[in-house]
């Protein structure tokens, strides 16, 4: 049989090459600075040992504190970690993208438009360059998704001026950014709604149950976006969902919509607390694995 030709072999070389860049490799990643300790209940665990039990989820929710640097350090271990050690396709899910700029945020990733261009179209956060822009970043390089899972904040704004009766006025264009269902039930979420509403003089029972609406519109969206990534056929995805821990600790928010949505996923919670010193042990009951980082101050 003659030999393939050259073209063939260098055509072969490089599959084999891709082949064994897409293998699962043994996870090596360093524990990220600033973090002092990871609590599963009154256990301490290893940033190894945490990273393999959220590895076993669908869906790893990462609650974060938005103004401190050591907490998004972590977020990008954790990135790199999970896309090492879960042997799934890995999600990047996002609070900080809203959901009518994925096609932006897709467009950029596969290089089709320029890093300027994406950042003027997509409305980023004020800190995206230094806190978010290295999760991205990471995406791009190694070609994972990254969903824009909130719903645009001009649609939350007028559920919190009308109630939820304000999706009902929408064009379909714009209603399908929103969930098409939300449940904004009296329980634990809104005493925890209240209590932080209590802070803010001024404003009335009304406008906060209708603030509250506007909050369970953006837990209820932020789910759909992730139930959707399970939706047809193909290999079971691992979803890391980025969000404030507002909206996940305890499990409410989100994780209690997702669950509403899609019973049989297996969600993983985490939360960041920044502390300047260790604890032992922290709050009982915010999330499966409660890392706790040193506070960090902006440079």
């Amino acid at each position: 049989m003659p030999s393939a030709r050259p073209g063939t072999r260098r055509l072969a070389a490089i599959l084999g090459l891709l082949l064994a860049l897409s293998a699962p490799v043994a996870w090596a990643a360093e524990p990220p600075t600033g973090l002092i300790a990871a609590h599963a209940g009154d256990r301490q665990l290893t940033w190894d040992d945490a990273v393999r039990q959220l590895s076993l989820a669908d869906v790893v929710f990462l609650g974060e504190q938005h103004d401190d640097p050591a907490t998004h350090r972590l977020e990008r271990a954790m990135l790199e970690a999970l896309h090492q050690a879960s042997g799934k396709p890995l999600v990047l899910s996002l609070e900080m993208f809203e959901r009518d700029v994925q096609p932006v945020l897709d467009a950029y990733l596969n290089g089709t438009i320029s890093e300027a261009d994406f950042l003027a179209r997509s409305r980023p956060w004020p800190n995206y360059a230094t806190d978010y822009r290295p999760l991205v970043e990471y995406a791009k390089a190694h070609g994972l998704p990254v969903l824009a899972s909130n719903v645009p904040r001009r649609i939350a704004s007028a559920v919190a001026k009308q109630g939820l009766d304000a999706l009902d006025t929408l064009p379909l264009e714009e209603r399908r950014w929103a969930a098409s269902e939300v449940e904004a039930p009296r329980d634990r979420l809104w005493e925890r709604f209240q209590e932080m509403m209590g802070s803010h003089p001024g404003v009335g029972e009304a406008e906060i149950a209708r603030m509250y609406l506007a909050q369970c519109l953006k837990d209820a969206t932020m789910a759909e976006a992730i139930a959707q990534r399970f939706e047809g056929a193909g290999p079971t995805p691992l979803v890391l969902h980025v969000n404030g821990a507002f909206h996940s600790d305890e499990g409410l928010g989100v994780p209690a919509q997702l669950r509403r949505r899609d019973p049989g996923l297996r969600q993983g919670l985490a939360t960041v607390l920044p502390r300047e010193a260790a604890m032992d042990p922290p709050p009982a009951g915010l999330a499966d694995i409660v890392f706790v980082v040193t506070r960090a101050k902006r440079e």
